[in-house]
C-alpha cells in the first residue's frame, strides 16, 4: 500500500490547530484546518489599528522518493516537504507567530493510521530568509515561509 499523501497532509495540517493567537488556513486562505472550529473566520481577521492579524498556511507536500523507496521493493517510503507560511502585519507579530510554529512543528512526530512516520524536521540548509513584504494585499503584511521534512513508509 503506497504512502497516503492526503492523510499524511491532513495530519501535519491538524497540528496547526494547537497554535494559539493565529489563524490557520490549509492550502490557501479560506480553506480551514482539518478539526477547525466552524466558527474560524474564512478571511484573516484584521484590526484597524493593528492591521492583519497573524494567521498562517500549511501547504502539504505531494513528496518524493525517500531514503529506502526502492529497496527490495518491500516498503514504499516518501519524503515530503511541507510549506508553512507565516503572516502578520506587525514584525513583532511574525516572529512570535514563527516561534510558535517552530515550538508547535519542529521535531514532532504525526500519528497515521497505516504509516509509521519519522520527526518533522528542517531541511538541511534551508533558511527562511527575512521577511517579505507582501504589499499586493491590504492591508500591507509582512510573511516567511518555512520548511519542514517528513520521512513515512506503509
Amino acid at each position: 500500500m503506497p504512502v497516503s499523501r492526503r492523510a499524511l497532509g491532513d495530519a501535519v495540517a491538524s497540528r496547526g490547530l494547537t497554535i494559539t493567537n493565529a489563524t490557520g488556513y490549509y492550502g490557501k486562505v479560506g480553506r480551514l484546518l482539518p478539526g477547525a472550529p466552524a466558527d474560524t473566520p474564512t478571511d484573516p481577521p484584521v484590526d484597524e489599528v493593528l492591521g492583519v492579524l497573524p494567521y498562517f498556511v500549511v501547504y502539504p507536500g505531494t513528496g518524493g522518493d525517500g531514503p529506502d523507496a526502492n529497496l527490495g521493493d518491500e516498503s514504499i517510503d516518501t519524503t515530503q516537504l511541507i510549506q508553512i507560511t507565516a503572516v502578520a502585519s506587525d514584525a513583532q507579530d511574525l516572529l512570535a507567530l514563527v516561534d510558535r510554529i517552530e515550538a508547535a512543528f519542529n521535531r514532532w512526530t504525526p500519528i497515521v493510521a497505516g504509516h509509521v512516520c519519522g520527526r518533522l524536521r528542517k531541511p538541511p540548509g534551508f533558511d527562511p530568509g527575512q521577511p517579505i513584504p507582501d504589499r499586493q494585499n491590504l492591508p500591507v503584511r509582512l510573511f516567511v515561509p518555512l520548511q519542514y521534512q517528513l520521512d513515512a513508509t506503509t
